[in-house]
C-alpha cells in the first residue's frame, strides 16, 4: 500500500512553470482565424491582465468585469477566439447569467448565427451554460448537432469532451464511450491537441462512472500534466484533483485524498465562485463520515443555492446517500434532502428535480418518513416557543410525564438524542 501511495505521490503534477503566461488556446481550445492578426484592439486594452488573473485564480471580480467589457468590444475585434475565452472567463467565474446574456446578444447578429465557427462559439458556451443550471439534456442536444456537423479542429475536442459529461449525468456513459471510441479519443491523444486536458477531464468521469477507478485515475492525472503545461494554476477551471481524490477514495487512499480534496478547496476559496467552493465541499464531505461529513454538504448547499449552477444541487443529494456514518443522523440528513429537492424544483431543472426527488424517496423507503400526532406535534410547537415540560403540561393540560413519554417518542420516531437536537431540527417538523 505504501508502494502504491508513492507511486501516486510521484505521478501527481508539479506547478506551472509560468502561471502568469497560461496557453489558453492549447488548455481551452478555441476557433482560430488565419485573417486576424497578432493583437487586435480589444487584447491591447484588457486581454493581457484577464487570462494572467484566471491563471492564478484569483480576483474573480475584476476577471468578470474585464470580460464582460471586453464582450462589448465584440463587433470591433477580428479574432473570435477572444469572444471565445471572454465568455468562459465568465462561465469559470460563475457568472452564468452575464455569459448567458452576451450569448443572446451576439446570436442576435450575422456574425454569430448559423453555422460558422464564430456560431459555434456562441452554441457551444449556452450548453455548457445549460449543462451548469441542470439541464444536461438540453446540452447533449446543442452538442450532438454539433459534433455531426463539420465543425473547427481546434473545437472538436471541447465539443466532446462536454458532450460525454453531459451523456455520463443523463446515466448514458456507454453512449458517451461509444462517441470517443467513434472520434478517435479513446486511446492516446495527441501532444498538442486543443482542449485536450477538458476532453482528459470528461473521460476521466466516464471512467469514474464505470467504475474503473485505475484508468479514471490516469486520465486525471494526464489532465494535471496537460493543465500544467498549460502553464495554468487556477484549479477551479478544470479540477483535476478533484477526480483523483474520488478516484482515490475509491482505492482505499483516503489521507491523500483528503490532502488533494484540502487543496482543491483552499483554492476555490481563493478564487470565490460560490459553485467552485460548494463542489469542493462535496468532495470532501465525500473523504469523511458522520456529522462532519452532514455538516459539509449543508454549508455546500448554502453556497450552491446562491450560484447560477443550481444542477450541482442534486448532486450534493447524491453524495448524501455515498457518505458512511449517517445511518444514525436520520432527521439532520432528511432535513437537507428535503431542502435540496425544494431548491432544484424551484430551479426550474426537471433533471436536477427528477434527481433529488430520487435520493429522497429513496431515503424515505429504507428510513420512513413518521409522522407526529397531534399531541406530538402540540409539544413540539411549544419547545420551539422556549416552554420547558412544566409550563408545556400546563398548556396542554397534560401531565409532566405524559409529556416527557410524548418527547421520547418524539426524539425516537426522528432519531434525536434530546432536546437540544429537537429544537436545533425543529424546522423539520414544523
Amino acid at each position: 500500500m505504501e508502494r502504491v501511495t508513492s507511486t501516486i505521490l510521484e505521478s501527481l503534477p508539479g506547478p506551472p512553470a509560468r502561471p502568469e503566461s497560461p496557453d489558453l488556446i492549447r488548455l481551452l481550445g478555441g476557433p482560430r482565424s488565419e485573417r486576424a492578426p497578432r493583437t487586435c484592439g480589444c487584447r491591447v486594452t484588457r486581454d493581457r491582465q484577464c487570462p494572467t488573473l484566471l491563471s492564478l485564480g484569483v480576483d474573480r471580480g475584476a476577471v468578470v468585469a474585464q470580460a464582460d467589457a471586453q464582450l462589448y468590444d465584440a463587433d470591433r475585434c477580428p479574432d473570435s477566439g477572444c469572444v471565445w475565452r471572454s465568455l468562459l472567463a465568465l462561465v469559470f467565474a460563475g457568472d452564468l447569467m452575464l455569459a448567458d446574456l452576451h450569448c443572446s446578444r451576439l446570436s442576435e447578429q450575422p456574425r454569430w448565427s448559423g453555422t460558422s465557427p464564430a456560431a459555434q462559439v456562441v452554441q457551444i458556451v449556452r450548453s455548457r451554460i445549460g449543462f451548469l443550471v441542470g439541464d444536461p439534456g438540453g446540452a447533449r442536444r446543442i452538442l450532438g448537432e454539433l459534433v455531426r456537423a463539420p465543425i473547427a479542429e481546434s473545437l472538436e475536442a471541447v465539443v466532446v469532451g462536454w458532450l460525454t459529461e453531459a451523456l455520463v449525468q443523463l446515466g448514458e456513459p456507454y453512449t458517451a464511450e461509444n462517441l470517443l471510441i467513434g472520434r478517435g479519443y479513446s486511446g492516446t491523444l495527441p501532444a498538442h491537441l486543443p482542449g485536450k486536458a477538458l476532453l482528459l477531464h470528461a473521460r476521466g468521469q466516464l471512467h469514474l462512472a464505470l467504475r474503473r477507478s485505475n484508468r479514471a485515475l490516469k486520465d486525471f492525472l494526464a489532465c494535471g500534466a496537460e493543465v500544467a503545461a498549460c502553464d495554468f494554476a487556477n484549479p477551479t477551471v478544470i479540477p483535476w484533483r478533484t477526480g483523483v481524490a474520488l478516484c482515490l477514495r475509491e482505492l482505499k487512499q483516503v489521507e491523500l485524498a483528503r490532502t488533494l480534496a484540502r487543496t482543491e478547496l483552499t483554492g476555490a476559496r481563493r478564487w470565490g465562485s460560490p459553485r467552485e467552493i460548494g463542489r469542493t465541499l462535496l468532495t470532501a464531505a465525500l473523504l469523511e463520515d458522520g456529522s462532519d461529513a452532514r455538516d459539509l454538504v449543508a454549508e455546500a448547499v448554502d453556497l450552491l443555492a446562491t450560484s447560477d449552477a443550481r444542477g450541482d444541487v442534486a448532486y450534493a443529494a447524491h453524495v448524501l446517500g455515498a457518505i458512511p456514518g449517517l445511518q444514525h443522523d436520520v432527521a439532520g440528513v432528511r432535513q437537507i434532502l428535503r431542502r435540496i429537492t425544494d431548491l432544484t424544483q424551484r430551479s426550474g431543472s426537471r433533471h436536477a428535480a427528477d434527481r433529488a426527488a430520487e435520493e429522497l424517496s429513496g431515503f424515505l423507503s429504507v428510513h420512513g418518513d413518521p409522522v407526529l400526532t397531534k399531541h406530538e406535534l402540540g409539544v413540539v410547537k411549544l419547545v420551539w416557543a422556549g416552554y420547558n415540560n412544566t409550563e408545556i403540561a400546563d398548556h396542554l393540560s397534560l401531565t409532566r410525564r405524559t409529556v416527557e413519554h410524548h418527547l421520547s417518542s418524539i426524539y425516537r420516531k426522528f432519531g434525536l438524542a434530546d432536546r437540544r437536537h429537537l429544537f436545533l431540527a425543529m424546522t423539520e417538523f414544523l
